[in-house]
C-alpha cells in the first residue's frame, strides 16, 4: 500500500473512533461522589483529577 493511502485510512479511523468516543461519552451519567472513604462504594467510583509529578521507581511509575 501507498504511504498517502494507509495515512488517510488511518486518519478516517481516528475521525470515526473520536465521533463514536464523543457520542458515547453524552450518554454516561456520571454522579459526583462527596466522601469516598466513609464506606464501602456498591459501584465502580470514578476518579477525575490533573497529575502533579511522576516519579520512576524501579519497574513502576508513581
Amino acid at each position: 500500500m501507498d504511504e498517502k493511502t494507509l495515512i488517510r485510512i488511518s486518519i478516517i479511523i481516528m475521525v470515526l473512533g473520536l465521533g463514536f468516543l464523543f457520542f458515547y461519552a453524552e450518554e454516561l451519567d456520571l454522579q459526583v461522589v462527596a466522601r469516598i472513604d466513609t464506606e464501602a462504594p456498591s459501584e465502580p467510583i470514578t476518579i477525575a483529577g490533573t497529575v502533579e509529578q511522576l516519579q520512576p521507581q524501579g519497574k513502576a511509575t508513581f
